[in-house]
């Protein structure tokens, strides 16, 4: 087994990767395949920990702005849309190289979900139907999907 952890290039930037340097890494042994041992939950467990925050009431119950319902997929990005005030964008991938149906669920006040493209433009087409279960969506092998929900009682610019 080998780690790189810097490529040395000299061209078109003669000082790339010069300097200091920190880096974390972890080796995950395990039986059966990556899939079944949970290896990309490991690693981003390793790489974006959990920070906590002190709660004023012992009584605060559990929440979650987002959950979806296959492992194979991967909640990567949720971020507030460029060009309109009361959406969001959720950026999902299929991590598996499977075929894939899942249902992104939110305790967000959602009025309408469209997929879109990485620019945020709107797929054409309606919108995608809003479920008791969420919204479900149908990912092929690796695919990354967009999807920009408009919230409820927001103002778009």
């Amino acid at each position: 087994m080998s780690l790189s952890l810097l490529r040395a290039p000299k061209s078109p930037d003669a000082t790339a990767d010069m300097g200091r340097h920190q880096f974390t890494y972890a080796a995950m042994p395990h039986r059966g395949s990556f899939q079944e041992a949970g290896v990309i939950q490991q690693a981003y467990n390793l790489n974006f920990r959990l920070h906590t925050m002190p709660s004023p009431s012992e009584l605060c119950p559990a929440w979650s702005a987002f959950s979806v319902e296959s492992p194979a997929i991967i909640l990567e990005t949720v971020k507030k849309a460029e060009d309109r005030s009361d959406a969001l964008v959720i950026r999902l991938y299929e991590s598996h190289g499977g075929t894939v149906d899942s249902w992104l669920q939110t305790s967000l006040p959602v009025q309408e979900a469209v997929l879109c493209d990485l620019l945020e433009r709107p797929h054409p087409g309606p919108s995608l139907p809003l479920e008791e279960r969420g919204v479900k969506l149908s990912f092929t092998p690796f695919q990354v999907q967009s999807v920009l929900l408009i919230l409820k009682g927001q103002n778009s610019p």
